[in-house]
This record gives structure tokens, sequence and C-alpha cells, in this order.
């Protein structure tokens, strides 16, 4: 229980702690002992940093060393990693290692060990690689296949190729049956095992990387489920060795047959969980250090496309009648993989890959996203965007379009008669997650499309203006979006703009759009600015008066404020004066030379 509350039992600590001591030092009581050594690994697991008295870890390190307990000890001295132990893991590491032949649990703990001391030492594993190394890959073997005169319930357990889940039994079944027996557990603590050490140990994997891989490979077919999904996380990992140094090398054939499986592991995956597993894969490669091989961006692009379009096997075929779960797991995958997208696109334009054909000089222009990408996946978006049941598949819908619009830049004009219709339908959505997120991608495409699209063509400024000036948006999220939109238009008149800007300020939820509207203001000038001086200092106020802003913004703003309010102190002060007691205070200190000298 006190594991499931995370950084939250820090305040518990100083009192649990002592009894947690207490009980590790009663050898006449097993089973407190026993509990004791639980509620510590989960507190190790949970809680982030944990302030362990010396006494604690002594009396850990005591229990290590030998006894009915020892394994426990370990498995939670494992957990502690090198924050606590430092040096001493290398000890713990040698000392588990000869329990792991021939006892799964033994071998579970070693590889956690080995996972803490890779953390510790790096690139200074290699040593130790020889000797763990054959320990890993032994645990990957499957035991032999069920006899022949095995029963037939043994001899037919496999993931249904018609998507059918099995029956709860025959899970259960699998599971304790003599052919899986521990294997599953064992093969899952040394796929995370062998992830950590591709990330930790870097280059010094190499020479081992083409046995291992292939192990690793065998069990992308493995019939179940979270093994298969391990293998692909652990492939995503294997992928990456070599690529931290310089100048980083081509990556292994190995690695190539690495990816090309674990990409058509995702194609053909039977269940959601699997995929998630190699969508994650996936983002390791793009994720780790060094870049992402040239070759590799195109395939990988592909089947992040296909995730989200619904052109993979887990999700190609789409029940009538999905049931709530079913919906979340599938939004759940497809969220994934267009989280990578920005990453990918980055690494496309990095690269001069942006564009099928294109080299370096069109990235440099702008273009971070491919534009035969967005294509594949904009049917799939659109139909998502128009979605009249899944009010959070219209949220998504709408943040990857903006997403994936800003990075396309000016290449974002050619898809705007499929755009610009679909968003002018959902900005007036009855869902206020939906509408920010629509008012968001209006922002971000304005951004990207500057003035390159035709007149009339892109309607951003038009339903940005629109949403302000029939006042159906009340202070929130949605109406800072739509004022962080409407800045990022290019040749909306300032005219018009100005008085609805200033009339919908303060920015109250959105922050991360005060900057770019606070920063149009200044562009505006104090001679645009003057016959909105109440609204002004009632707009920008509140900012100020609580110190949110960057020093030079700051600055800049409360220089303009001086010469507006200098040249119409009235108005001025009576902006002021509409703000809260409090800001108008601080704001009032701050400028007392234009509000008390008038």
């Amino acid at each position: 229980m006190l594991g499931n509350l995370g950084e939250g039992v820090q305040p518990w600590l100083p009192q649990v702690i002592p009894k947690i001591l207490g009980a590790l030092e009663s050898p006449e009581e097993p089973r407190s002992r026993e509990l004791a050594l639980s509620a510590l690994h989960a507190l190790a697991c949970t809680s982030g940093s944990l302030p362990l008295p010396s006494p604690t870890l002594a009396a850990l390190t005591a229990l290590a060393r030998e006894g009915p307990h020892q394994l426990q000890a370990l498995g939670v001295l494992a957990a502690l990693g090198p924050a606590h132990l430092g040096a001493e893991l290398l000890e713990l590491l040698q000392r588990a290692l000869p329990l792991a032949a021939g006892d799964p649990e033994a071998a579970k703990v070693t590889f956690q060990l080995l996972s803490a001391v890779s953390e510790l030492l790096g690139e200074g594993t290699a040593p130790l690689l020889p000797r763990v190394l054959p320990v890993l890959q032994g645990a990957l073997q499957p035991p032999p296949p069920p006899p022949s005169d095995a029963p037939d319930w043994l001899l037919c357990l496999h993931d249904d190729d018609e998507g059918e889940e099995p029956m709860e039994d025959d899970i259960t079944d699998w599971e304790e049956a003599d052919v899986g027996g521990e294997f599953p557990g064992l093969a899952e603590a040394a796929l995370g095992a062998l992830g950590e050490l591709a990330e930790n140990c870097g280059a010094a994997l190499l020479p081992y990387l083409e046995p291992v891989l292939a192990a690793v490979v065998d069990l992308t077919q493995f019939p179940l489920c979270q093994v298969r999904g391990a293998a692909y996380e652990a492939l995503g990992s294997l992928c990456c060795c070599g690529r931290g140094q310089e100048p980083q090398t081509a990556p292994t054939p190995a690695q190539q047959g690495a990816l090309q499986a674990l990409l058509s592991a995702l194609g053909a995956e039977p269940e959601v969980g699997g995929a998630l597993s190699a969508v994650d894969g996936v983002g390791r490669i793009l994720h780790g250090p060094g870049h992402t091989p040239k070759e590799w961006l195109e395939p990988i692009g592909g089947a992040l496309c296909d995730v989200i379009a619904r052109k993979i096997t887990c999700l190609r075929s789409r029940r009538k009648h999905e049931d709530g779960d079913e919906t979340s797991q599938h939004s759940e995958l497809r969220e994934a993989a267009s989280d990578l997208l920005p990453e990918l696109g980055a690494a496309m334009a990095r690269v001069g890959v942006a564009e099928t054909g294109s080299d370096l000089t069109e990235s440099r222009r702008g273009v971070a996203f491919p534009p035969h990408l967005f294509r594949r996946i904009l049917p799939s978006l659109l139909a998502a965007l128009a979605d009249p049941a899944h009010p959070g598949a219209r949220s998504w819908a709408a943040a990857v379009i903006g997403q994936v619009g800003h990075a396309l830049g000016p290449q974002a004009t050619p898809f705007l008669p499929d755009l610009s219709p679909a968003l002018r339908l959902a900005a007036g959505d009855a869902d206020t997650e939906v509408r920010a997120n629509v008012f968001y991608a209006i922002g971000r495409l304005g951004e990207a499309l500057g003035h390159a699209h035709p007149e009339g063509a892109w309607p951003g400024a038009e339903l940005c203006c629109q949403a302000l000036m029939d006042g159906r948006e009340g202070p929130g999220r949605v109406r800072d979006n739509v004022l962080g939109a409407l800045v990022r238009q290019q040749g909306a008149p300032l005219e018009q703009v100005l008085p609805l800007l200033l009339g919908a300020l303060p920015i109250t939820e959105d922050l991360e759009e005060e900057e770019p509207v606070l920063n149009f203001l200044l562009g505006a000038g104090p001679e645009r600015l003057l016959p909105h001086s109440a609204e002004l200092a009632r707009g920008v106020g509140p900012a100020l008066a609580q110190e949110r802003l960057n020093p030079v913004l700051s600055q800049s703003l409360l220089a303009l404020l001086r010469q507006v309010g200098g040249a119409n102190p009235q108005h001025f002060r009576m902006g002021v004066a509409s703000l809260d007691p409090a800001h108008a205070a601080i704001l009032t200190r701050m400028l007392d030379d234009v509000i008390t000298d008038q």
C-alpha cells in the first residue's frame, strides 16, 4: 500500500523506516522480516529518492550475504540502485551470479542487479559481459515443445489468427503448463536487462550483438503477448548500440535485420498491448543516442503512419460494437504512434530527407516533416476529427494536425482544401477540449503557412475573430488558444484584431500562449495601442503582477505601459483600477511614475 503512494509516502518515512529496520533485525520473526523486505522493495521501486539510514542499508547488506531471505534482500538492493550503493553493486552482482543457474527467481534478481551495475559503470561494464551474457542468452531460450502425446488443450494454445481472444482459463493453463513453466517471466526479465545493457553500455555490447539479436528476434514470434512485447522493446534498444560514439558507425547487418523484424512485427502483431510495446521499441530508436540512420527514417515513418491509419493487424478490423476498453486501447496505440511524429520529422529534416528525393536545401527552408507521410495519415485524421461518438478522438486528431501541420511549413498549403472545411466545422464543436485543440491547430497551421496560401483559402483569422466576437468563449483554455491562434495568422488587419485581442485578455490557463500574444502587442507599438490604454493595462497587468514572464519581456511591457499610460493617464488608471486589488497594487508600484505622478 505504501508503494502505491509514490512520492507521497515521503512524509511517513521517518515513522515507517525504524519499524522496518526493527523487523529486519528480528531473526525470530521470519514472516515480519519478509514483509519488511517487501515493503522496502515497493518503496524503492515507486518513491523515487528513498533516504535510507545507514543501519537499514547495513541490515539489508547482511541479509543479502546468506540465509533464507538472501534473494529478497538482493532484489531490494538492486531496486535501490547506484544512488544508494555505488560500487557495492558490483560485489552484489558477483554474489548473485552463481545463484542464477537453475533458479528462475535468482536469475531475475541477478538481471535486476546487472541493470543497476550497467547504469553505474556504463561502457565500463564490458569486462563483465563475457560472464553475464551467456546467462542472459540462456534465459531467452524457450523450453522444448510439448511431447506429441500431450493433451489437446496444451498443443493448441496460441494466439488466435482471427483476432479472437483466447479463453481466460486457457491463458492460465498456458502460463502454468510445463511447456511454458517459468520461462515467460524469466524471458521478460532477461529482455528488460538486455535493453538496459544496450542503453547503458553503448559500443561495449557490439561484439556480442549478433547472437543476442538473433535470440531476441526469435522471441517476437513467441505465443504470449507479454514476451513478444518485451522482445520488441529490447530490439529498439539493441538497434541503438554504438550510436553514441563519434564518428557514428553504420548499423550492422544484425541491426538492420532487427529493425525489419520490429517493423514487421508492429504491422502483424495481433494484440494492441503487443503493438504498444513495438511502438515503444520504435521510440527507443528515435530517442536513442546519436542520430537515427538516414536509411531507417522512411520505413519507420511508414510504420508509424500505418498505426495512425489503422493499417496494422490489431486495428484493421474495427468491430461494429467495440467496448470502452477496446476503444481506449486503440486510441492509446494511435496516440503513442503520433507522439513520435515530431521526433521523426526533426530527424528527417536533420539529414535532409524531409521529402522523398529532396536534399538539405528543402529542410533548411523549414520543412521538418515529409508531406508524403502527412498525405498517408490525413484521411484518418479527418475521419477522427469528424467522429461524433468520440470527443477524445476528435481532440487527438486536431492536436496531431496542429503538430504535424506546423512542421510542414509552407508545404502544408496543398492540404488546405481538405483542412480548411474540416477545421471550420470543428471550431464549433460542443466539447471544450476539442475546440481548444482545434484552435491550437489553426494557430500552428497559420504560423506555418505564413503568406504562402492563396487569398481566401485559409480561414484561420476569420475563425479566431468569429470566436471572440460572438462571446461564446469565456475565460479558459479555449479562449487562450484562440488568442494564441489569432496572433499567429498573417495578414489579419490590426484595427480589427487589437480590440478583440485586448478585450479577451488576460491569458488564464494555457500560459504557453502568453508570450506570443504579448510579443504581438509589443510589435503593434504604442501609437496603435494608445486608444486602448485601459484595456492594455487590464489585459497585461496580471501577468506582470504575478511575475510569470521572462525578465526581458517584462521590462519591454513595462516600457510600453509607461509610453501608453503617460500619453493617456486617465484611461490607463481606469484600467489599473479594474484589476484584482492585489494585482493593481503591485502594478501601481511598478509604474508609480506613470500612475501617481499624473
